[in-house]
């Protein structure tokens, strides 16, 4: 019987390259919250940290409410832009490395 081979390298590429994806896309993600939390005082985006490699934190008592389009300024609020444009930035980068 005959033996076949298959070569697995750019599969195992891809994977490798995956492995980075959370970090990359938060640090963007990120980007993007602060860009979209409303200035008034300046507070609410000086209080906005990437605390981890994949978590956000908006630490202000207020950050609800904003969220939930308190402010004219981002009726939308921070979150739901910004999974839209980790959506994007996701399937951008799955483009890349596939």
């Amino acid at each position: 019987m005959g033996r076949v081979r298959v070569d697995t390298s750019q599969v195992d590429r891809m994977f490798e390259h995956m492995e980075i994806l959370p970090e990359e896309v938060m640090k963007d993600g990120f980007k993007t919250f602060r860009q979209e939390t409303p200035v008034r005082g300046g507070n609410a985006r000086n209080r906005t940290q990437l605390e981890t490699k994949t978590r956000i934190g908006a630490r202000y008592p207020y950050a609800d409410r904003l969220d939930k389009g308190w402010s004219s300024q981002k009726p939308k609020g921070m979150t739901e832009p910004t999974i839209k444009e980790l959506d994007r930035l996701v399937g951008n980068f799955v483009k890349r490395v596939t």
